[in-house]
């Protein structure tokens, strides 16, 4: 289109620069509607395999020592000893070996003078999170008072329990934790394992204190 006079080319930029907007917004539209049914199609996909036998666990984790794994009681106790230790490397498949494949951590609570929070997460990537921490802190955790209820397959571990840590200095910290375990026919796993850190200006349950 010719353009003969300043006001014409102000006229066809502005006119350049709003079908560039409709290209735009366009364009946004499209890619919003195709990520929706890129979603679309990953909940139509098939779920992931949900149904494990005992030996096809035994193939994708590595093996537990029969001790920790035989009640639901001595797999709380093991879960504690598997990460408590002192400084240097770390081997992580004692702790790996308590959990089922697709078994989360978390934890409810709230840092000083911040809001209340909660962490969820797989058991990769809480290993992830402490995994360079770990060398160069030494841990010992004490379990201090447990109830344990279960029925057939499943059990639930409600209790207490005390986190030493030492990096520049100690640290200790008082836990109730809540754990939820399932029996495959020839061992316990632990399904989730959540807590909730006790500020020093709790008391802990009276039928958890130590």
């Amino acid at each position: 289109m010719p353009v003969s006079t300043e006001q014409d080319l102000f006229l066809y930029m502005t006119r350049g620069s709003r079908l560039f907007a409709i290209f735009m917004i366009a364009k946004q539209t499209l890619t919003l509607s195709a990520r929706s049914e890129d979603r679309l199609h990953q909940e139509d996909r098939a779920a992931p395999k949900a149904v494990f036998t005992a030996s096809e666990l035994q193939r994708i984790v590595p093996i537990a020592r029969p001790a920790d794994v035989v009640s639901p009681r001595a797999l709380v106790l093991a879960l504690h000893a598997s990460i408590s230790g002192p400084t240097g490397p770390f081997d992580w498949n004692r702790f790996r070996s308590l959990f089922l494949p697709a078994a989360c951590i978390g934890e409810a609570g709230k840092a000083p003078g911040g809001e209340q929070h909660i962490t969820f997460q797989s058991v990769n990537d809480w290993i992830l999170s402490v995994r360079d921490l770990r060398p160069r802190v030494s841990v010992h955790e004490t379990v201090y008072k447990m109830h344990v209820e279960q029925f057939g397959s499943i059990a639930s571990a409600f209790y207490s329990h005390n986190s030493e840590t030492t990096e520049q200095r100690r640290t200790d910290i008082r836990r109730v934790n809540s754990c939820q375990m399932l029996y495959d026919g020839k061992r316990w796993w632990i399904a989730s394992v959540v807590w909730n850190v006790s500020p020093k200006n709790w008391d802990l349950p009276h039928d958890l204190d130590p």
